[in-house]
C-alpha cells in the first residue's frame, strides 16, 4: 500500500525527478500526485520550465588567466595564513589621488568649524 505524498514532499522531489534520480516507485508516486493535484502540477510545470531555460543558457568560458589568479590567491593564503589578512592592504591600496580630496575636505570643514562665530 502506497502512502500519498504531501504537497511539501512532492515539491521536494522535483529536483530528483527532473534529473532522473528518483527510483521508479517514487517517480510513480510523484507522477500520480501531480496528476491529482492542480497546485503541485502547476508548480512542477513552472519548475520544469525554469530548469529548461537555465539549462539552455549558453555557458561563458572564463578568461584563461582566471584560474591562475585564483590559485595564486589560494596559495598565498595557505602560505601566509592569518598574516595574509594583515597584508591584504598591500594588495588593495587606495590611490593617493583619491585620498587627497577627502583630506582637503576634512581640513576645510575643520577650519570652518573653528572660525564659526560662537
Amino acid at each position: 500500500m502506497q502512502v500519498e505524498l504531501s504537497h511539501k514532499e512532492a515539491r521536494s522531489l522535483f529536483g530528483a525527478l527532473i534529473d532522473d534520480e528518483l527510483p521508479k516507485r517514487e517517480a510513480l508516486r510523484l507522477r500520480s500526485h501531480l496528476d491529482a493535484c492542480v497546485d503541485c502540477r502547476s508548480g512542477w510545470e513552472r519548475y520544469e520550465r525554469a530548469v529548461r531555460i537555465v539549462r539552455g543558457v549558453e555557458r561563458e568560458k572564463p578568461h584563461p588567466a582566471l584560474a591562475t589568479l585564483i590559485l595564486r590567491r589560494v596559495r598565498r593564503r595557505r602560505i601566509h595564513g592569518a598574516r595574509a589578512l594583515h597584508l591584504s592592504h598591500v594588495h588593495n591600496r587606495v590611490p593617493v589621488e583619491a585620498i587627497i580630496p577627502v583630506m582637503l575636505g576634512i581640513a576645510v570643514a575643520a577650519v570652518l568649524i573653528l572660525m564659526a562665530p560662537q
